[in-house]
């Protein structure tokens, strides 16, 4: 470790660098697309207005961090550091995002773009997955028990291939979960 910096606030234009410990700290409108983050550590910190897309996150601990509205297209967050790995979405455009194999039970991801994400062999129990865009998002032997995707809207999740106990979705989205088993859902009555 190359350091610790606590309790500031960076702006666009400042970027965070490799190897240091970030504590209770704010990213604010920092451009940070294909960034070499490899071995930073943040803790509590938010990332607001950000754009991420394709950073480098090699060995990246990420403790109870939220970003809020950043840009997080193609971020391979399976290079991170899993011990204590702990996020929250909100507002967010996170296309094909890898998750892929992330202990995330009782994640919060809201109001999120999420087209093409991979959520394969992810732990989801008790996630909130709130008005979300799932478009062509990876379910595969996803643990969804308990998970909450009301609101969110154009997902598939084969309940054969993922365990989704006690799931709630809402009922426009019923044939997401439906279509896989051959069953076609009708409001009408």
């Amino acid at each position: 470790m190359q350091g610790i910096v606590l309790d500031t606030v960076f702006k666009a234009g400042q970027r965070p660098e490799q190897g240091v410990e970030y504590e209770n700290c704010a990213f604010r409108g920092c451009s940070l697309a294909g960034a070499e983050l490899d071995g930073c550590v943040f803790s509590e910190c938010r990332f607001e207005g950000c754009d991420l897309s394709m950073a480098s996150l090699g060995g990246v601990s990420l403790r109870e961090v939220h970003f809020e509205e950043c840009k997080m297209v193609g971020l391979d967050l399976t290079r991170c550091n899993r011990m204590g790995f702990s996020i929250s979405l909100s507002g967010c455009i996170a296309d094909d995002a890898l998750f892929f194999g992330l202990k995330m039970a009782k994640a919060r991801i809201a109001g999120t773009r999420l087209r093409g994400a991979d959520f394969s062999d992810c732990d989801l129990t008790g996630a909130v997955i709130a008005d979300c865009d799932l478009l062509g998002a990876a379910f595969s032997n996803t643990v969804l028990t308990g998970a909450d995707l009301r609101g969110s809207t154009d997902f598939t999740i084969d309940p054969g291939d993922n365990r989704v106990r006690r799931m709630k979705i809402s009922l426009s989205q019923a044939d997401g979960v439906l279509a896989p088993l051959g069953i076609e859902a009708d409001a009408s009555l």
